[in-house]
Order: C-alpha cells, then structure tokens, then sequence
C-alpha cells in the first residue's frame, strides 16, 4: 500500500512540475519578461528528473546511489532557483557563492556513495543545504519585497521558509515509512506553492512593465521629447477641456502665441546642443509661469503656446504677457556664457475671436509677426480692423557675452 502511494505521489509530484515548467518556459519567451523565468523552468525540469529518478528506483532513497542522484538532481534545482531569483531581482550575488558549496555538496555525497557510508550523515548534511538556500530566498524575496507590485514576494517568502522548515525533516524519512510518502506530499505541495508565487511575481512585474510601457508611449504621443511640454496634438484635446471648463459667462480663454525673438543666431552659431539647452530653459520659465489650470505646449522650434483659462478681467490678459515677456528676456547662462533672447507674443481672445482653436492660433499668428514687424520683443492682441492696437514692442539685440567677474 505504502509503494502505491509512494508511486502514485511522485507521478502526480512530476506531472504537476512539468505543468509549471511549461508556463515558466511560455514566459520566458514573451517580451518584456524577466530573464528569471527561464531558469526557473530549468529549476523545475531538475525537479521533474528528480521525481522520474526515484519512480525508476524503487524503493527510494533506501539505498546511498539513489540518493546521491536524487540529491545531485535537486541541488541543480537549488542552483537554478537561486540564479533565477538573482536575475529577476538583479540581486549583486556572485554566482561562485552558491555554486561552489552546491558543487562541494554534491562531490561529498559521491564520494560517500563510493565508500558506501551510512546515509544519515548526508541525508543531514543534504538537508541543512536546502534549508540554507531556501532561507536565502525568504530573506531575499522579503527584502525587495516592494519591486513587485501586490507584494507578490511576499507570499513566496512564506512558502520558502515554511519548505525551508520541511527539508529539516528531510533525515525522517529513514526511519519513519509513513512520513516516506506523507513527507513528500507536504514536500510537492510547498514547492508547487513556491513556483507558482514565483510564476504570480513574473505576470506582476510583466504588468507593471507593459503598463510602464504604455505610459511611456502616452508621454511620446502627447509631450515634446526635447521640453517636456504639451505637444500640439495634446494642447489640443486640453483646448476642448478649457473650453468647457469656462462655464461662466464673462469668462474668456487667452491664446498666446511665443516666437522667440534672437534665437536663430544663437543656434547657428553655438550649435542645436547649446540651442536644447537654451529652449530647455525656456520651457522651463513657462511652466513656472503659468496657473495649474493654464496650457503650455511647444509647437516648432522655436514657437511655444500658452493658454490662459478661466479669465475673467482683460487686466489678467495684459499681466500674464508682460509676465511672460519679463521672464524671457531674461539672460539664459549656460556654462561661462551669457545668452540674450527676447519674444514677440501674439494674443487672441476665445469666444470673442472665434472657438475652433485653429482658428484662434492663426489670430495670434497674426499679431504676433505684426510684433515682428516693429522691431520684436513685445506683445499684441489680435483684433479684426487693426492688429497693431495693443502692440507694446520694445527692441532688444541679440546678445551673447561672456560672463565675467565683478
């Protein structure tokens, strides 16, 4: 009765890890997953040539050369659970650690199954190996815990330190023919636990980076890669939002249109790296200038859009442009250089000058090259019979210096 149990627990022990191993090798093949994933199908195939080894030399572990195998086979496990636990979670462990005492290990036990010695020293032995790299992986899972969401690693580091505690019983089966087959059926339970913890972690972080990846793909659809702003196809799904959000009456969305006054000579002349650079300090300034609930967006190269919300005085209008002309005409100091830029804004009223935002643009477009034409650096508000009223230019050179000291 004992033996058919014994059979009947080892086939269905294989049968399961060959199912596991199968989900970890499928993993393993699917972009973005953790290169942990495959070893731990190597793990499992170990585990698989374990079992099939006891099932072909029955009765089991009774005799020293059985048990070397058996052994030999899940010290291969060990090994391959541990470095597939190093890969997942890019643990700094050299692989000579644990290998060299796996190796040590298992040169001890043929040499006793050459000597024919008694098999309860290195059936200890043996056990106290399983339990060491077992509680290694508790102790790791439980301390980067947090590097995959839900908190997956915590469940594998309660099933690693529960098996850890059952391979401590591991010498019982010498001398106890009911824990033979009980022993290993607790044991097949615990490691399933084990793997299939491990196989919840892959799906968990193979989630997080699809959704990472996703994020990513959002950020280059709707942002400016050099700047970091809203990009144009973006300023225009928040345009629709802005609109919507002006629900009263006499409130009014201001449209300005930024053309960067003094920055072709400086790209020209000092290179596209200095001119990221200077424009990366502009986007800058921008955002720091604007409301929470205002829209900054970088259109071309040097032109940027900012869309003020919510307004409710045409003072506000006035306030932010001479805001935003002060900001840009500061000096920009990069290195040991000193960079003069300046702005010619345009400015369009929403709903007064239209609603399509296309519309309005071109409005601020508009004012904005009447701004160009007396001499840059300033402001004008669009309106239909006369573009220049409101014009406020004040003429700056482009300038670069060297800074020096006072």
């Amino acid at each position: 009765m004992d033996m058919a149990w014994y059979q009947v627990v080892h086939i269905a022990g294989s049968a399961l890890y060959l199912l596991l191993l199968l989900l970890f090798l499928i993993c393993s093949r699917v972009p973005r997953t953790n290169p942990g994933a495959g070893f731990w199908a190597l793990a499992l195939a170990a585990m698989c040539l374990a079992r099939l080894q006891l099932l072909l030399n029955l009765p089991a572990l009774l005799f020293i050369d059985t048990f070397v195998w058996y052994a030999g086979f899940i010290i291969l496990e060990k090994i391959f659970l541990i470095h597939g636990l190093k890969r997942f979670l890019q643990l700094p462990l050299p692989t000579i650690v644990f290998l060299g005492p796996a190796s040590l290990l298992f040169g001890l036990l043929v040499l006793y199954s050459l000597l024919q010695r008694p098999q309860l020293g290195p059936m200890i032995v043996f056990a106290l190996f399983n339990l060491g790299c077992l509680s290694y992986v508790a102790y790791s899972c439980f301390q980067h815990r947090q590097a995959v969401p839900k908190q997956a690693l915590l469940f594998t580091s309660g099933i690693a330190l529960v098996l850890a505690l059952h391979w401590a019983t591991f010498p019982f089966v010498l001398t106890l023919s009911w824990w033979r087959v009980l022993g290993f059926v607790l044991g097949t339970i615990l490691t399933m636990a084990l793997y299939l913890s491990l196989l919840l972690a892959v799906f968990a972080l193979f989630y997080q980076r699809l959704s990472d990846a996703e994020s990513q793909a959002l950020e280059l659809a709707y942002q400016d890669p050099l700047t970091g702003l809203n990009n144009k196809r973006y300023m225009d799904m928040l345009f629709d939002k802005a609109l919507l959000l002006a629900t009263r009456p006499h409130q009014f969305v201001a449209i300005y249109y930024i053309d960067l006054d003094n920055f072709k000579p400086i790209n020209d002349l000092y290179g596209h790296q200095t001119g990221d650079k200077v424009l990366l300090e502009v986007a800058n300034r921008l955002r720091r200038s604007v409301r929470s609930t205002d829209i900054c967006a970088r259109i071309g190269g040097d032109e940027f859009v900012v869309i003020a919300t919510q307004l409710d005085q045409s003072e506000q209008l006035h306030k932010l442009a001479d805001k935003l002309l002060t900001i840009l005409k500061q000096p920009v100091e990069l290195g040991n250089k000193v960079y003069q830029l300046g702005a010619s804004i345009g400015v369009s009223i929403c709903p007064a000058q239209g609603t399509s935002l296309a519309e309005l643009l071109a409005h601020a477009d508009q004012a904005m090259y009447q701004v160009k034409q007396q001499g840059k650096s300033g402001y004008s508000v669009y309106t239909v019979t006369k573009q220049t009223e409101n014009a406020t230019a004040a003429n700056g050179d482009a300038a670069v210096s060297m800074k020096t000291e006072l």
